[in-house]
């Protein structure tokens, strides 16, 4: 556990295991807490790179305008200042933006590439509904009521169909130290919103993995998909009832795919 100061703002940073270097990238409202279903078993085989992006956990949550271009320079210069030449990349939904832009910005220090239920871009029915949910936020309507509106947009039918499992996921993020400001998650959603890689998405030309949810409403599979269909050296994995959220509820299957795609 780490700190370190870049691009004159403070960075939170965790460092795993040995082996082959793998930077694991977040995604929207979500810190270094998202891995810990994957982290143990990735450590085991990797030697892991976690942080929290700009506007979550315990790094910096400056109020002034962010881009995904913004947030992968931040990657970029974190992996630099850590002496990383060459490094595998996996980036879970906005992680997967900051993940494609850094594929295109630095082709040469990127093995291999997992996007994981991510997107060329957010969609006007998604962009309502996450924008729906800040202004919830806004008007301070009580965090366990908006987590009920949220969750079935990121968890399967079957992991919802489970009031137990629900409300144990709402019970630990109601009770999490380092919540999300307001501000991290506005700025967030704005760099989020403005993100469009479907014109330059094909000069991607590292080796890539495209990861997607069959049952994913926040990121439908047909993004993926068609992400899959542009980029050249690309292999596409669905997972058959699964939401937004493989990460949660497939953690061993999960770091199976990603494990095999990246040590083949």
């Amino acid at each position: 556990m780490a700190e370190v100061s870049i691009n004159d703002l403070k960075f939170y940073y965790e460092e795993h295991g040995s082996g082959e270097p793998l930077v694991l990238i977040a995604g929207y409202t979500c810190d270094v807490s998202h891995w810990e279903g994957v982290l143990e078993a990735l450590a085991l085989k990797f030697h892991v790179l976690i942080f929290d992006n700009r506007g979550v956990g315990r790094s910096a949550s400056p109020d002034s305008p962010y881009s995904i271009e913004m947030l992968a320079e931040d990657c970029k210069s974190l992996v630099e200042a850590l002496g990383w030449k060459k490094f595998h990349v996996l980036g879970h939904s906005m992680g997967g933006a900051i993940a494609q832009t850094l594929a295109v910005k630095v082709p040469e220090k990127i093995e291999k590439l997992v996007l994981s239920n991510t997107f060329l871009s957010i969609k006007p029915v998604q962009a309502t509904v996450l924008q729906f949910f800040l202004d919830l936020r806004k008007q301070r309507v009580d965090v366990a009521t908006q987590l009920r509106g949220l969750l079935p947009w990121i968890f399967s039918n079957e992991f919802c169909s489970s009031k137990a499992g629900m409300e144990e996921v709402i019970q630990n993020l109601i009770n999490y130290a380092y919540p999300q400001s307001f501000v991290g998650q506005k700025r967030q959603l704005e760099a989020l919103l403005a993100f469009d890689s479907e014109e330059w998405v094909g000069n991607i030309s590292v080796p890539t993995l495209v990861i997607g949810g069959a049952e994913d409403i926040l990121t439908p599979c047909r993004d993926g998909e068609k992400m899959s269909e542009k980029i050249p050296e690309s292999q596409l994995y669905t997972f058959p009832h699964i939401g937004h959220d493989p990460v949660h509820e497939r953690p061993d299957q999960y770091v199976q795919v990603v494990s095999e795609f990246l040590k083949n």
